[in-house]
């Protein structure tokens, strides 16, 4: 491939996602800043928890024979493995992920489980798993391969809304399917339009497509979904019917067509000279808030640079409502909004940290009243 061509081949052009979108470029006029506590310290296994009720579903590294732990949030004290690795009932026999979506029905606790591989989404009942000691899958979805979900919720039997990863040639924003039928429901095309006569397949995958990578959260009440961006410095919320609502958008910090262009067109070699950057690394959510992991780094320097981040916290109209200064290079968050507790996993630097946010929420809380 001649990437010198490709300025001839590129034409990069920006446009307005949708006339009835309501665009947001406050500031953050709330300010705080935290220090964090390492938990876990000597559980090597645990890579990151997520806060589901009074627990932490710790994810667990590979070569285990779970994929998951359980663990009390207050005490963090074992209580059971789920998701046993293997061919048998209520086992998985590649790994599963956990993309944020829980539920609470009749005291019965749930979660929804992604097996990508096998392109299967499971809700385990974990009030059951506690009390037999084992896995009960509660419920089992199968969805036709050719949808590359990088993740996706449960809304109902005919309803599963989520976005393709980046290896999908055919990257979208959000695809709705039903999966009685695994027919398309709606397909959001990836937005701002960026024009591009290049078809190969590698470049498709890990560099244009790359452009348009982006972190979903549901709001627990499954009536809307967000949307953050990774390249673009944007957050976007739409209802569960794939239909934008409003956006935030830093315009004084983004993504340009100049940017574009030289990115497009550079050298894999001379990729790093690209002054494109990370933006919104992380999302978790509930239902008053949307949390996020906010970079702002060079993506020359992810990984490379451990930096402080911002976690940005948005109403689910998309209005920021504060910025919380974090010193640690956080990778992941999560959020026991019940008892004012952020977790955050500094992956790079092997530390899981446990953050009061406590008098953050009240104020915060106080405010919007």
């Amino acid at each position: 491939m001649n990437y010198d061509k490709l300025l001839l081949a590129i034409i990069c052009y920006l446009v307005s996602i949708n006339s009835f979108s309501q665009e947001r470029n406050d500031t953050f006029r709330k300010n705080f800043e935290v220090n964090g506590v390492e938990i876990l310290k000597e559980n090597y296994e645990i890579m990151l928890v997520d806060a589901i009720d009074t627990f932490l579903l710790a994810k667990l590294r590979p070569n285990n024979n779970y994929y998951f732990e359980l663990l009390n949030s207050k005490s963090l004290k074992h209580i059971t493995y789920i998701g046993r690795v293997g061919e048998g009932k209520n086992d998985f026999a590649t790994e599963i992920v956990y993309n944020g979506q829980y539920e609470k029905i009749n005291d019965q606790l749930f979660i929804w489980v992604q097996e990508l591989n096998r392109k299967r989404l499971y809700r385990i009942n974990i009030t059951k798993s506690i009390k037999n000691g084992k896995t009960f899958i509660d419920k089992e979805i199968k969805y036709s391969p050719e949808y590359m979900f990088s993740q996706m919720f449960y809304i109902d039997s005919t309803n599963i809304i989520g976005a393709s990863s980046n290896l999908d040639i055919k990257i979208n924003r959000l695809l709705i399917i039903n999966p009685q039928t695994n027919e398309r429901i709606k397909v959001v095309k990836p937005f701002t339009i960026i024009k591009n006569d290049n078809n190969d397949i590698n470049f498709l995958m890990y560099r244009y497509n790359m452009l348009y990578v982006a972190i979903l959260a549901l709001k627990p009440d499954k009536t809307k979904i967000s949307s953050a961006m990774n390249m673009f410095n944007r957050l976007d919320i739409f209802d569960i019917n794939g239909n934008i609502l409003n956006s935030y958008i830093d315009k004084n910090e983004n993504l340009n067509s100049s940017l574009i262009r030289d990115y497009l067109a550079a050298k894999q070699q001379s990729i790093n000279d690209i002054n494109v950057k990370e933006y919104y690394i992380a999302t978790t959510s509930t239902d008053s808030y949307i949390y996020t992991v906010y970079y702002n780094q060079l993506k020359s320097e992810y990984a490379k640079q451990s930096i402080p981040v911002e976690v940005r916290v948005f109403d689910w109209q998309s209005e920021p409502v504060c910025s919380i200064k974090v010193p640690d290079y956080l990778q992941y968050i999560t959020i026991d909004e019940k008892n004012g507790i952020m977790y955050g996993v500094a992956y790079f630097d092997e530390k899981i940290l446990k953050y009061d946010i406590s008098s953050i929420l009240d104020e915060i809380k106080t405010g919007s009243k």
